[in-house]
């Protein structure tokens, strides 16, 4: 694994509907990050860009194992809901600080509603036009969904450092 380097301050998130889930979180001169699938569930924890775990799940929980430094650590990844969150991310090891970041979905204004909700409305008459309506239907949901996840907005919040770890 690659020397320490300086990390950058807080933590970034991102979600997009073809690159996936996106979380980096500086720790102890550390960049580990979180990266999911979200179409096939893949998901990896890379510390300075190097791979240390990856799995396949679908649930809404995730505990990656991996070493840092020579000391255990645990990344655990909850999702309260899939679209609205928050999504939860915990670096603990049993020795050493633990560090929670927060992710909370903003929720959306009227105006990106509306405009969501007539991209799917055209998408929805220009395709029942020229296929079957059922298959007009599924692209559009589809469309919604894409739409949902370009337009949301996040705020990371809970960017806190904690102390050693209770002995279990």
């Amino acid at each position: 694994m690659n020397a320490a380097k300086p990390a950058r301050e807080g933590a970034s998130f991102s979600v997009s509907p073809i690159r996936g889930l996106h979380l980096q979180v500086p720790h102890e001169g550390h960049d580990v990050t979180f990266h999911a699938n979200l179409w096939n569930g893949r998901e990896w924890v890379l510390v300075d860009g190097e791979p240390v775990s990856s799995e396949r799940t679908f649930g809404l929980h995730t505990e990656h194992a991996f070493e840092l430094d020579g000391a255990p650590w645990q990344l655990v990844f909850t999702q309260q809901h899939l679209l609205r969150g928050p999504w939860i991310c915990t670096l603990r090891s049993p020795d050493r600080q633990t560090r929670t970041v927060t992710i909370h979905v903003a929720r959306p204004d009227a105006g990106d509603l509306m405009r969501s909700f007539l991209r799917a409305f055209v998408v929805t008459l220009v395709l029942c036009l020229v296929m079957a309506p059922w298959i007009a239907v599924a692209l559009t949901c589809i469309v919604m969904f894409v739409s949902a996840i370009a337009n949301a907005k996040f705020r990371i919040e809970g960017d806190t450092e904690g102390g050693a770890a209770p002995a279990s």
